[in-house]
């Protein structure tokens, strides 16, 4: 059975609202919504009134075997579709392959860094799945994609950046997931700081000699599904090696 959830609202003084999957399904819900409520004010219009649709038109219409075989016949979502991160310094060559693997599995993300023309050239090369942040990544996560599920901090991260995470997600009512950084010369994240409980925080220690692919690995594998249960946890990668 399809989802009985609505996957458009209007509001009125706001407008339309969408929701879906990701943000390509979001606007085609949107495009949808927008046509047929102008064919409807059209009709409205010119005749004064219309027929609505039945609850058995609308089932017809959702249950079509050639609208269910299109969707069976499309691909099956990948590991992070749907989620939304936020990226720190993700103009270094080490936030490059990050959002990369993100990418790669169907993540949307907000990209933070001074570089602007490395944000830039990231974010022309994946239009409509980036956003380069404004001032507060929390809040223009949630201004481009609607929430925020990970950060992703390659730099340190203020705690009060932290306390404005947890408190998007306790407004959202889900848990979010911090993923740290620890090198020879710094760590991004302090696991004795105390963060809401709505937010688990893991480590990646970056040992000398692992390739940025292997650190970007392990941090996507803890943005994942797979790592739901890992809380206050250091993965180290080494050259050919990663271990707790």
């Amino acid at each position: 059975m399809l989802s009985s959830l609505p996957r458009c609202f209007l509001v009125p003084g706001l407008g339309c609202i969408t929701v879906g999957a990701d943000a390509r399904a979001t606007r085609v819900s949107a495009e949808i919504a927008a046509r047929s409520h102008s064919v409807t004010a059209r009709v409205l219009d010119a005749f004064g009134v219309v027929d609505w649709l039945t609850e058995r038109d609308v089932y017809d219409f959702e249950y079509w075997p050639l609208e269910l075989y299109k969707l069976q016949s499309a691909p099956a979502p990948c590991e992070l579709s749907g989620y939304v991160a936020i990226v720190s310094d993700a103009g270094s060559e080490l936030g490059r392959v990050v959002a990369t693997c993100l990418l790669r599995e169907g993540a949307h993300f907000v990209l933070v860094g001074h570089d602007a023309d490395a944000l830039k050239q990231i974010a022309a090369g994946c239009p409509g799945m980036v956003e380069i942040a404004g001032s507060d990544p929390v809040t223009s996560a949630i201004a481009a994609f609607g929430g925020v599920d990970i950060l992703v901090a390659l730099d340190p991260i203020a705690c009060d950046g932290l306390d404005r995470l947890g408190l998007a997600l306790q407004r959202q009512g889900m848990v979010g997931v911090v993923i740290g950084l620890d090198t020879i010369n710094d760590t991004t994240v302090d696991l004795r700081h105390p963060l809401e409980d709505r937010l688990r925080t893991n480590i990646v220690r970056f040992e000398n000699g692992a390739a940025p692919s292997m650190v970007a690995e392990a941090i996507v594998f803890l943005a994942s599904p797979h790592a739901a249960f890992t809380d206050g946890s250091i993965l180290s990668v080494g050259s050919g090696l990663a271990y707790t």
